[in-house]
């Protein structure tokens, strides 16, 4: 069975990253892994390490930093040592579905980019609304797809700004085309 490896930035953000880790331990199914990477060392780090260290699916690694590039030096860095079939880069702050695995994994034969549905936060919590991903600038968030390792690792993020969610998708399905799939279900919440 294939598994999908969660790429984790973080950054003195310890409780937003307990609830995301969380709500990966509550995934319906267990083919995932998740790599913590925290961007420069901070002591609210090591607890979180400590917490979650009965977990052999759950990885912690510091590189130096802080980079302010939105996470993106360490989701390099967690590319650079993904191991699983599948990625997904997301943020400390984000949170997935309990079907959010069991669903993706339906969807992997013959294709190379999942996409799902997301509830979105739209201008820092002022309010949520559902937003339906679309493979277009500004309607697709790095936590709600997941793509070939392999490919993902030849690509890397090339920007190291806020829009680098959509230059990689675009590089992305330009450089693999085909095996596209759209989830059209809410598995992922963006805040």
């Amino acid at each position: 069975m294939e598994k999908i490896e969660f790429i984790i930035p973080t950054y003195r953000d310890g409780n937003k990253l307990t609830g995301l880790l969380y709500s990966l331990i509550n995934q319906s199914k267990p083919h995932w892994t998740a790599h913590v990477i925290s961007d420069g060392s901070y002591e609210e780090f090591k607890g979180i390490d400590e917490h979650f260290s009965e977990y052999n699916n759950i990885k912690f690694s510091t590189i130096d930093g802080p980079n302010e590039d939105w996470g993106h030096t360490a989701r390099n860095y967690g590319l650079e040592h993904a191991t699983q079939d599948w990625v997904v880069m997301t943020g400390a702050d984000n949170y997935y579905m309990p079907d959010f695995v069991s669903e993706f994994l339906k969807h992997t034969v013959n294709n190379n980019f999942i996409f799902c549905n997301m509830v979105h936060n739209e201008a820092h919590y002022k309010h949520y609304q559902e937003l339906k991903a679309e493979l277009t600038v500004n309607n697709i968030d790095m936590g709600c797809f997941a793509t070939k390792r392999k490919n993902s690792q030849q690509l890397r993020l090339k920007k190291q700004s806020y829009q680098a969610d959509w230059f990689f998708v675009e590089n992305y399905i330009t450089l693999f085309p085909g095996g596209i799939k759209h989830i059209d279900k809410i598995l992922y919440v963006h805040n």
